[in-house]
């Protein structure tokens, strides 16, 4: 009776197909542009993008690393197992749901089931080299997280997580720096912020997607 799918890219196939064979049957298919999805295409090199960055991100972000090393050694990590990744996740975790009650959305992660689909998502990823966690540490301690997805020469930036405590820091800036530079030297072909016209996300690039709601529905009383 109803078919709704959301943040459908600009390019995909499925747009043209869905709504013809839905038609075909008797059905009325409605298309409408959604949120912007932010990307970076990787065409250059590293250091000919960071040039291309407004100077004013790339002094700011320099000087809040050194403010940062006063406090102790910075590394940038990524997991070299997975049951090191999963940990990661928990971290994470811990330092998403006090940022969600903080700006008052809804804590997806307070009830553990959502946590759990993660953990069951990496380990099942992991082998296949899709699943990827990294972290920004001060003195061995982690302050900053990210859970992402590589796939067909593709970063996906999905879900980032800091330590309020270090909020003046910057340290999710930093761990995106880093991200951006492995993307970059990595030898991927895009690096996507995915959903979400965020302001920090265009610090980065000024490129974006259009994503697409695809509403179906047969003329029938339920599906009207």
């Amino acid at each position: 009776d109803l078919l709704e799918l959301d943040g459908v890219h600009e390019a995909s196939p499925n747009l043209s197909i869905i709504r013809s064979l839905w038609e075909q049957h008797g059905g009325i298919s409605r298309c409408k542009a959604t949120l912007p999805a932010p990307y970076v295409p990787i065409s250059t090199s590293w250091s000919d993008y960071l040039n291309s960055l407004k100077p004013k991100l790339r002094s700011d972000t320099a000087r809040r690393v050194r403010r940062l090393e006063r406090l102790g050694v910075i590394e940038f990590q990524q997991p070299e197992d997975q049951e090191t990744a999963v940990h990661l996740l928990e971290v994470l975790a811990s330092q998403k749901s006090p940022r969600y009650r903080t700006t008052g959305a809804r804590d997806i992660l307070s009830n553990g089931a959502t946590l759990k689909f993660f953990k069951d998502a990496v380990r099942s990823l992991w082998p296949l080299g899709l699943a990827h966690l990294s972290c920004i540490r001060v003195d061995g301690k982690p302050v900053a997280v990210h859970f992402g997805f590589i796939y067909r020469g593709k970063y996906f930036y999905y879900m980032p997580s800091f330590d309020l405590k270090f909020g003046p820091y910057s340290v999710g800036r930093i761990l995106n720096y880093h991200l951006l530079e492995m993307s970059f030297l990595g030898s991927l072909d895009e690096f996507d912020f995915l959903v979400g016209a965020d302001a920090y996300k265009y610090e980065w690039t000024n490129r974006e997607k259009v994503l697409y709601r695809l509403v179906s529905y047969r003329m029938t009383p339920k599906g009207v």
